[in-house]
């Protein structure tokens, strides 16, 4: 166990740089995840578009889902070796020492507007710690389902469950859309939360953003005019 502290050990630099990628794994797949749902919502007011190209966009709306949900459970991976956020919990449990006011000044002491910032807590609450722990864990049912779903049918195809009862099993560990987007959140949420008592940067993904995750309707109205027009050709051959 001190080995494995001890291997966890990281500078403040180290540590913002594991935050960004985090922050960054989880904003690329609520990103896929947002164009996933809006590709779904847009789909019954674009049938005979879809229609024109029913292959591609099929594909498309499953490789955007099926890289959420790898993308989490890379996130949720409970192995020692992976940056992800269980792992993250780890670490800044056995870098404690980063996690105070007078490191943080020390880390600051340049900063003009320290003694504003010093009025925030820059304290881990223990509770913190272990609360963070059962949401990253199997102790959560998402993140439960999400490995379970990991194990049998995303890093590895379950033998027997190919001559079994699949859908009985999906039924009885689901990850559905609205869990997707939970496992989404509350990675964002525990990782902002551990960065503003460091005094990283605060990143929510979408959420208040202007991101153009409806811009795939573009192509859709570009084929919509391309349909229309050749209709019209059609026509006038008549």
């Amino acid at each position: 166990m001190k080995n494995l502290k001890q291997k966890r050990k990281l500078t403040a630099d180290q540590l913002l740089k594991e935050i960004d990628k985090l922050q960054n794994e989880l904003f690329v797949a609520d990103v896929q995840f947002q164009l996933f749902v809006g590709l779904r919502k847009a789909a019954p007011n674009y049938k005979e578009e879809i229609q024109a190209a029913p292959l591609f966009w099929d594909y498309t709306m499953r490789a955007h889902i099926d890289m959420v949900v790898l993308r989490l459970c890379r996130l949720y991976d409970p192995d020692s070796k992976t940056i992800s956020l269980p792992n993250f919990v780890l670490t800044i449990e056995a870098n404690r020492e980063l996690f105070s006011e007078a490191a943080f000044v020390e880390r600051n002491k340049n900063n003009p507007g320290l003694d504003w910032l010093t009025k925030y807590n820059r304290d881990l609450n223990p509770k913190f710690l272990e609360e963070a722990k059962k949401i990253c864990s199997s102790q959560n049912p998402l993140v439960k389902n999400l490995l379970i779903m990991r194990n049998h049918f995303v890093a590895h195809l379950n033998h027997e469950l190919t001559f079994g009862d699949t859908e009985f099993f999906q039924k009885k560990f689901p990850l559905h859309f609205k869990d997707i987007e939970k496992l989404i959140k509350d990675g964002f949420g525990l990782i902002n939360d551990v960065s503003s008592i460091f005094g990283g940067s605060y990143f929510s993904g979408l959420e208040g953003s202007n991101y153009p995750v409806d811009d795939f309707k573009f192509t859709l109205e570009a084929l919509k005019m391309r349909l229309k027009r050749r209709q019209g050709k059609m026509f006038e051959e008549e």
